[in-house]
Order: structure tokens, then C-alpha cells, then sequence
């Protein structure tokens, strides 16, 4: 009996545990997490993820560029941030949430990415690393490829990174548009 008794047991903690990640990757929390991850996505907020990415990911010693979903030709394409003082962050949300919501503009694009180029002197980082994707799950960028979360950057070309594009350096005097990454307690 007390054998019975334990294969029940462990059968009850193997269904909680399974239904606990249901629950917490495909149910209610997950969707909740992302909507209100991207009702609180501020541009101040994506410079920070911009630099934490590079701290966490790399060297430390890589540029980045800004890209962003456009819709203008029907399909989805990814447009290089060109200005970070013109852009609008509240027309690429909007954007990407008719793209979530009612299949406007399709294609396999990310909505927010990022391209890493090496600072002068420095090695490009690894090739994983070099396109990243911002994850409303996550709330930060993520690489492109990785081992539990991948996806596409762009089914299409893209203007390509350049140190002279690039808005978001490790070294913020390098570009007068980055802003100095905001500490924790900021």
C-alpha cells in the first residue's frame, strides 16, 4: 500500500509541476507578462537593454545599431534608427501590436533588433551574438539564436551596422546620441 501510495504521490507532483509551466509559459501569466511589458517599453528603457546586452553578451567593446519594424510596403521590414531624438517609439508599438493583433504586415521580422559591430580595435563577438531581438517576454534583448528562445531577425535585407550608424556605443562619448546607460537604482 505505501508503495501505491508513493507512485501517486509522485504522479500529483509531476502533473502540478507540468500544469505550473503551462500556466507560466502558455497560459494567462505569459500573455499578462508581455502586455504589460510592452504598455511599460520606454525608449529610455531599450538604450539600458542596448547596453546591457553588449556588457552581458560580449566584450564590452561593441557598437550597436537600432532596427524596427516597418510597415510602408505591405510586408515587414526592418528599418535602421538613423536618430534616436526623431524616432517614435509609440508609432513602432503601434505598429507592432496591429502586427500581433490583426496580421498586419506580415513576415518572419523581428519587431525590435539590435546589430552589434566591433568598437575600433576590438574582434567581432561571437556570431550568436551579433543579432539580438527584443523579447516582451523577457523585457530585454535577446540573442536571435539561442537555446530556448530563437527567432527570426529579418526574412528580408536590411541597411547593414556601421560604426558611423551606430547609435548605442560602449563608450558613450564615441556618439553624442547615446545616452550614458542608467544605473540600477536610476
Amino acid at each position: 500500500m505505501a508503495k501505491r501510495g508513493g507512485k501517486n504521490l509522485l504522479a500529483l507532483v509531476a502533473l502540478v509541476t507540468i500544469g505550473g509551466l503551462v500556466a507560466i509559459f502558455g497560459g494567462p501569466l505569459d500573455v499578462s507578462a508581455r502586455l504589460f511589458n510592452f504598455a511599460m517599453l520606454t525608449e529610455p528603457k531599450l538604450i539600458k537593454e542596448a547596453h546591457a546586452y553588449i556588457d552581458e553578451r560580449t566584450d564590452g567593446r561593441q557598437a550597436a545599431c537600432l532596427y524596427v519594424v516597418n510597415c510602408d510596403g505591405g510586408s515587414a521590414r526592418l528599418t535602421l534608427v538613423s536618430d534616436l531624438a526623431t524616432w517614435n517609439l509609440e508609432d513602432t508599438k503601434r505598429d507592432i501590436w496591429r502586427r500581433g493583433s490583426s496580421g498586419f504586415c506580415p513576415g518572419r521580422t523581428t519587431n525590435i533588433g539590435l546589430q552589434l559591430i566591433p568598437e575600433p580595435g576590438a574582434q567581432p563577438d561571437v556570431e550568436s551574438h551579433m543579432l539580438s531581438r527584443w523579447s516582451f517576454f523577457n523585457d530585454r534583448f535577446i540573442p536571435r539564436s539561442g537555446r530556448f528562445q530563437s527567432g527570426a531577425f529579418s526574412d528580408k535585407d536590411w541597411e547593414p551596422c556601421t560604426l558611423e550608424r551606430a547609435l548605442i556605443r560602449s563608450t558613450p562619448s564615441l556618439n553624442p546620441q547615446t545616452p550614458p546607460p542608467v544605473s540600477a537604482g536610476h
